[in-house]
């Protein structure tokens, strides 16, 4: 991990992870509908600590080196050998 990296995972991720776990534990019934998620799930997130990464995708945690329309052209099937 660079210098840089660290940099922004401790002054920028990590207080917007912190931020982001404590409104989703204030969210509605309704909006965690929307969001597919339940009370119990909302919880148990807002709850873990901030330095640790959500277990689906994390920009911080793994970056795509992949651009949106290289990633459309290696999933089509024609395009396989």
């Amino acid at each position: 991990m660079t210098f840089g990296n660290l940099w922004r995972l401790c002054l920028i991720e990590w207080p917007r992870r912190w931020s982001q776990r404590q409104d989703l534990a204030e969210l509605a019934e309704e909006r965690l509908q929307d969001l597919g998620l339940s009370r119990k799930d909302a919880l148990a997130e807002s709850r873990r600590p901030f330095w640790a990464t959500s277990q689906k995708r994390d920009p911080v945690a793994r970056p795509s080196t992949q651009t949106p329309a290289r990633a459309a052209v290696s999933q089509n099937p024609a395009n396989q050998p």
